[in-house]
Formats: C-alpha cells, structure tokens, sequence
C-alpha cells in the first residue's frame, strides 16, 4: 500500500506501472500528461507476471489527480482494466484523450476489472476512433456513483459517452451524462447511442442525461 502526491504537472513520457497485488494512491491536487512524444502505449498498465491480461488484483486510486490526454492523437487509451484489476476515481478527471486507432478500446477501456466513479470526478472531452468515447465496458464492472461524463465522441463506432458490451456489468446512480456524441455516417450500424450505447442490463438511477447526440438512433441511450 502506498499514496504518492503529486502536485503540479508531470509529464508522462512512458507508460505507468501498477505492480501486481498494489494498493496506491495517487493525491494531491496535480496533473499527470501525456507527453507530446507519447504517442504508444496506455498511460496506466495493470502488471503482472502471468502476461498482458493482468490476473493482478491492483488497485489504483486517482484522488483529486487529473489525467491529462495532451489532445495527442495516440493508438493507446489512457487506461486498460482486466482481470481483477481494480480503479477508482474519488474527484479524479480523465481528460483530452484521443485513441485515434482501434476499435474496441475506449478512453478507459474496462475488460475485466472494476471501474469506480464517484461524485467530483470527471471523464471529459475524450475521443476513440471507435467505441465508447469516455468508457468502453467489455466485460468486468463500472459502477458510477456520480460525476460527470461529458463531452466525449466516438467518432466512428458507438456510445460516445459510454459502450456497454453484453458480457458487462453496469450501475449509473447518480451524476450527468452530457453532451456526447456518436457522429459515425458511414453504416448504420455506428452513429448510435450518443449518450449511452447498451447490449446489457443497465440499472440507471437519479441520473441526468442531457445533450447528447447520435447521427442516427439512441441521442440519449440505445
């Protein structure tokens, strides 16, 4: 277990570790950003010794700490969670991510693991080539307790503030989904869920979902 505290601005030239088996926080009111050079690789990795799936039971937990994309255009999101990795947002940001390759992975992509978002925190004007503008939820879990997930676009696929893929796990209880976007034209198959694109069960509760658009159906939820 361990808290680091960073304040100010770090830029982030390579990716960061979280050991297996680790507990850390990371607090203090700065910023962590992708370098402009940093244009491959997650700027978060869950390790472990077993390979790139990570059965590691790491947790991390960004308190008061924003994540900075750069606005670089990089084939990587920000973060990737699988297999009993474990990621907390207390008045955390994810912000300025752009995954300009790729189809399936999101700004957080959560394919395995737990994603956690509580009130303060922020996922905020993030771009994916693909699906899921804010969060991709392949398999694993995103319970959002609140917070605000707004601005983002899946520019070619759908759910441009989230993607709910059949095999995830879901609860929105509280917080805003607003004004995202899933522009895609070129098949009807994309363009779709602007605010939300769901092919699972997904309890949403108290939650405001306001100006987002689809280019065809679903603006608010499909």
């Amino acid at each position: 277990t361990r808290t680091i505290t960073v304040t100010g601005t770090i830029e982030v030239t390579e990716t960061l570790v979280i050991p297996a088996k680790a507990n850390i926080t990371i607090t203090g009111g700065g910023t962590l950003k992708r370098a402009a050079s940093f244009t491959s690789g997650r700027m978060f990795r869950f390790d472990s010794s077993v390979g790139i799936y990570e059965r590691n039971k790491a947790r991390l937990t960004l308190e008061n700490i924003t994540v900075d994309g750069g606005s670089v255009k990089a084939s990587d999101p920000a973060f990737s969670l699988s297999m009993n990795a474990f990621l907390t947002l207390k008045a955390g940001a994810v912000i300025q991510n752009h995954v300009n390759t790729g189809t399936y992975e999101g700004t957080v992509y959560v394919a395995g693991g737990v994603l956690t978002m509580e009130a303060g925190s922020v996922i905020r004007n993030n771009t994916t080539a693909g699906y899921g503008g804010g969060v991709y939820c392949d398999a694993g879990s995103f319970i959002m307790h609140g917070g605000t997930i707004t601005g983002n676009t899946a520019t070619n696929g759908n759910g441009g503030g989230i993607y709910i893929h059949m095999l995830a796990n879901v609860t929105i209880s509280g917080g805003e989904i607003t004004n995202n976007k899933a522009p895609a034209k070129n098949s009807t198959s994309y363009g779709h869920g602007g605010g939300i694109y769901s092919e699972s069960g997904v309890t949403v509760k108290n939650v405001t979902i306001t100006g987002n658009n689809s280019n065809f159906e679903g603006g608010g939820i499909y």
